[in-house]
């Protein structure tokens, strides 16, 4: 978008690179009878359950002079006066949707009385309402209608716990044309109860017939490490058994006997060997034997119960004919109690819809429950399948919405990508695809933005950042599941990136296998060519000089919604750079576990981020309302960034946010925050051809501050005349303020030492005088190469203008984010 437009234009054109402007007729034109009446096509719940373009309605223009200028605006409702920690709203105001069936999610205040339902409605812009709703649950999903393609605006309604109405104002969102319909969750849970056993064969395929494919071509290798290790299993007794007559911790053993049973009993199937379902049932009544309320049960160990059980359900599916009466009669009981226990804490994901374990389970049982539903043990299933059904859709992209991005640590993105399996199991199941969804679709674009094919790299932003072997210990399963699930090209050639993947002899999930019977020919593998890649909704960019070389230079830039909640840290409007495949600077600290004294005040704090801070190192998040030093951030989403612009020009690729709500301290009631500055917007450009990056910062506050702006690497920095340079291994960056003037100093280690001895970092910080106000420019030559670049940045209104050697200039102005400066106005930061 071309800085130089006015604030409304640019604005503009900024909403039209969000997709987040409204389709269809201007806000106030009134809709011909004719798109009334086709704006809610009925669903007949026979029809296949693959997503197809929605019917109904004639398509409509999906831009206009209108919706153009939509501009999200902050509330002054139940909804965005609750705090962003509680807080997820789908769609939000001005979004355009790629389905034709929403999902909507709105917040639970604590005030509600929820012996009474809420009230949903649906409506044309200023138009009369098209439908009301209720819902026991501040989620909908409208799978039973489809919506053609234009502008609608959505209203929730609920009864506080004295009586009186409260009710929201009414938020705008699009369907975009060929918008795709989502299938109802009782079609997909009668779907799921008519399968035949064996569930996972696809219909028309044998098991003869998949046999013949696993031993040949590509699988031949796993097929063959398959059965391997089914005889390493069945020469080792349970390990269940040895833990517990040894004392030891129970979970890892959990692990171990599951994949052992579904080993045994998968290859029990395919070969028909007695021996090997007999080891298979040893395994499975070992778990079926553990005690749900006991050291593995959801209370002390809800991701441990979780796994026990998903093996009951499939060792259920795979070996139900095999079970005695009594051993039928404890497996019931024993699944049964588990799982009631997961379905009874998902009432939390109501006020909290970001309880990151909750999240994560909501995959796992709905995948136990497609093994479970229709069958004679557990009637009540397909009732249990259909609502996990529409908790996992309305869930999905929790941590980051639409567009498949992940904000809640990239390591955590790949950890919870066993959600592939859930929609594997659902393919082959109930028949359904869900491979176009966008936050399906666009899930393994996020993956390639930041994890780099083939690479030990360190993962960028949020919790276990050190974490450098993702690739390698997910690509050959989860990802390749994936690709096999989506068949988009460049997804293919991510994972075969390794050539090792495809002969690579090691255990992998048998829906791979399965799939062969449904999906035989896999998609053409097409190296990706786009070097910038942003995700709006998490709060992420990723600019780089090749799409594809493993020891390419990248640039990452997080400006988030979701602030330092979880396993996200305080590190709005901050920036990573990997240089010739080698990590330079880095977001500093270690994840020993959750919350260790190193965890809190070190890797989350400001300070230990490529990023702004003041006053000895107070930065965003702060616990004091009026902080003398830097404390421990507070695990909160009130304290958040947003990107407010991205995209390239030329040779120049960008990013812009806006951080000045993450830069408030907490007041003593745990509920309100005190602003620490008054402006706090960041933008980065990246030149790949002249290997240069450039950093704006403009910042202000009330009060004169001592700016810092904090840099951190692997190795120790040298300071030479004011120039400070990052190395690692071959690779280096020199680092210059161009202004204002600054000191800089080095150090290294931490304050806190991290508990599982992990090495020292080092750290640099440019320091000014006092000001109330700050404009910076940085430039960063890769290599220390003595490139000429010119930047200025103009105090009084944010527009900078950039320039390398020679080259055409890129003119940027830094905005604030609409709907933060609302914020600061409001009552936006109240606990609940």
């Amino acid at each position: 978008m071309p800085a130089s437009m006015s604030p409304a234009l640019r604005f503009a054109s900024l909403c039209l690179v969000l997709s987040a402007c409204g389709g269809g007729a201007p806000a106030n034109a009134e809709d011909p009878p004719s798109a009334v009446a086709s704006a809610l096509a009925s669903d007949d719940e026979a029809a296949p359950l693959r997503l197809a373009a929605a019917s109904g309605g004639a398509a409509r223009t999906t831009a206009s002079a209108a919706t153009d200028t939509c501009q999200p605006t902050a509330q002054a409702d139940f909804v965005d006066t609750l705090s962003w920690t509680y807080r997820r709203v789908e769609p939000a105001d001005c979004q355009t949707l790629g389905v034709a069936t929403p999902v909507f999610v709105w917040p639970q205040p604590v005030d509600r009385n929820t012996a009474l339902p809420w009230s949903f409605s649906l409506r044309r812009p200023g138009g009369a309402v098209l439908l009301t709703r209720s819902s026991a649950r501040p989620r909908l999903l409208l799978t039973d209608i489809a919506l053609a393609p234009g502008s609608y605006e959505w209203q929730v309604a609920y009864r506080d716990r004295a009586g009186r109405a409260q009710t929201s104002a009414w938020r705008r969102f699009s369907v975009a044309s060929g918008a795709i319909r989502l299938p109802a969750a009782s079609a997909v849970a009668a779907q799921a109860a008519a399968k035949a056993a064996p569930r996972l064969l696809p219909a028309g395929a044998t098991l003869s017939s998949l046999l013949r494919q696993m031993s040949s071509g590509e699988y031949n290798i796993a097929w063959a490490e398959y059965g391997a290790q089914a005889d390493r299993d069945a020469r080792r007794a349970s390990a269940l058994r040895s833990a517990q007559a040894a004392g030891r911790p129970l979970a890892p053993a959990v692990s171990e006997d599951a994949q052992a049973m579904e080993v045994l009993a998968t290859q029990a199937l395919f070969v028909g060997s007695p021996a090997y379902r007999e080891l298979a049932l040893e395994r499975l009544m070992a778990l079926v034997a553990l005690p749900p309320n006991g050291e593995t049960g959801e209370a002390r160990d809800d991701q441990t119960n979780r796994q026990v059980l998903l093996a009951l359900a499939k060792g259920y599916s795979l070996l139900g004919g095999s079970l005695d009466a009594t051993q039928r009669r404890q497996l019931v009981a024993a699944a049964g109690e588990r799982l009631n226990a997961i379905l009874a804490s998902f009432a939390t994901l109501d006020g909290m819809p970001y309880d990151s374990h909750k999240l994560a389970a909501v995959p796992v049982l709905t995948e136990a429950l497609l093994h479970l539903a229709g069958t004679p043990d557990f009637p009540q299933a397909q009732a249990q399948l259909a609502q996990t059904w529409e908790l996992a859709i309305g869930t999905f992209g929790s941590w980051g919405g639409r567009d498949g991005g992940f904000g809640n640590s990239n390591a955590y993105a790949w950890y919870n990508l066993q959600w592939i399996r859930m929609l594997a199991t659902a393919r082959l199941v109930a028949g359904v695809d869900l491979s176009a969804w966008e936050p399906v679709r666009r899930a393994g674009a996020y993956l390639m933005a930041f994890t780099p094919a083939d690479t030990r790299l360190r993962s960028p932003f949020g919790d276990d950042a050190e974490n450098s072997t993702l690739y390698d210990a997910y690509s050959f399963d989860d990802l390749r599941l994936y690709a096999a699930l989506v068949r988009d090209p460049a997804h293919e050639w991510y994972w075969r990136a390794k050539a090792s993947n495809v002969r690579l002899s090691s255990v992998m999930s048998p829906l791979h296998f399965y799939l062969l019977g449904l999906v035989p020919l896999r998609a053409g593998p097409r190296a990706p060519t786009a070097t910038l890649a942003a995700f709006p909704d998490a709060g992420l960019v990723a600019m780089h000089s090749s799409a594809t070389d493993p020891a390419r230079s990248s640039l990452y830039f997080r400006s988030s919604r979701l602030g330092a909640l979880n396993h996200s840290h305080a590190d709005q409007n901050s920036l990573l750079l990997v240089s010739g495949g080698r990590d330079l600077l880095i977001s500093a600290g270690h994840y020993p576990y959750f919350a260790s004294p190193h965890h809190l005040a070190v890797t989350r704090a400001t300070r230990f981020k490529n990023a702004l801070s003041f006053d000895g190192g107070i930065g965003q998040s702060e616990p004091l309302p009026a902080p003398t030093q830097p404390g421990a951030p507070v695990f909160s989403a009130d304290s958040r960034g947003a990107l407010t612009g991205w995209g390239s020009s030329g040779d120049w690729q960008y990013a812009m946010g806006d951080a000045t709500l993450a830069y408030r301290g907490r007041e003593s009631d745990g509920e309100r925050w005190r602003p620490l500055l008054t402006r706090a917007l960041r933008g980065v450009a990246y030149n790949a051809k002249e290997r240069v990056a450039v950093v704006l910062d403009w910042a202000a506050s009330p009060v004169p501050r001592r700016w810092e702006l904090n840099y951190h690497a692997l190795e120790p920095f040298v300071v030479n005349a004011g120039v400070l340079k990052a190395s690692n291994g071959g690779a280096s960056a020199c680092l210059e303020v161009l202004g204002p003037a600054t000191t800089v100093a080095t150090s290294s280690g931490f304050p806190i030492a991290p508990e599982n001895g992990a090495a020292d970092h080092h750290h640099a910080r440019f320091s000014t005088a006092s000001a109330t106000q700050l404009a910076a420019v940085t430039v960063i030559r890769e290599g220390c190469r003595p490139v000429p670049v010119q930047a200025s940045l103009d105090p009084a209104t944010g527009r900078a203008v950039l320039s390398a050697n020679g080259g055409a200039a890129l003119t940027l102005v830094l905005t604030p984010d609409p709907l933060g400066a609302a914020a600061t106005a409001a009552r936006s930061g109240t606990a609940r």
